[in-house]
């Protein structure tokens, strides 16, 4: 008699402990490793990479910042080099839907902060170019559970560092912020 209670004891004390382990994995953001450096730096003159791994979850997508180049000098482009005045920080993100039904997610909805609080917009050529050179589409649907990579290139302050991403979610609660200081 003993024994059965003890028995029932260990199958309950297992079932909730692999409940709880469930439960963790579930609320996890998945691992994701950034990609490797001589991917990163595709047409690229110059620069310094950091992987990282910063998340945020809107309400349609969830964005996951892979890596940041800083001081950039220069990207290949069909029309000849592009050059900053000043510099490119180029940003290397993955972006799932995390709705039930396609959403539109594009390289224009991450604005770039400084740590002096300057904010600049993703640089249309320079993004297209890097984006381009890369292999990967600029922008398109997003289905349920889909991830796609992106690269946003933005042109800045020579002395410009870093702070964050701000990340535009017009369905309902205005942005949200990805911290990139690194």
């Amino acid at each position: 008699m003993l024994g059965t209670a003890t028995a029932s004891c260990g199958l309950v004390l297992l079932l909730v402990v692999v409940v709880l382990l469930v439960r963790e994995i579930r609320h996890e953001p998945p691992p994701h490793d950034p990609p490797p450096v001589a991917e990163q730096r595709v047409g690229m003159t110059g620069g310094e990479f950091t992987p990282m791994s910063a998340v945020e979850s809107v309400t349609t997508f969830r964005a996951t910042v892979t890596s940041v180049g800083t001081g950039v000098e220069g990207l290949e482009g069909r029309n000849g080099p592009l050059t900053p005045d000043g510099q490119f920080v180029v940003v290397h993100l993955t972006v799932k839907n995390t709705t039930r039904s396609p959403t539109h997610a594009g390289v224009s909805g991450f604005d770039f902060v400084d740590t002096d609080g300057e904010v600049a917009a993703p640089h249309r050529e320079a993004t297209t170019e890097a984006m381009a050179l890369n292999g990967l589409p600029v922008g398109g649907d997003l289905e349920l559970g889909q991830t796609k990579s992106y690269i946003n290139v933005y042109e800045v302050d020579a002395s410009a560092r870093p702070a964050e991403l701000v990340v535009e979610d017009a369905d309902l609660f205005g942005p949200s912020t990805i911290d990139i200081a690194g």
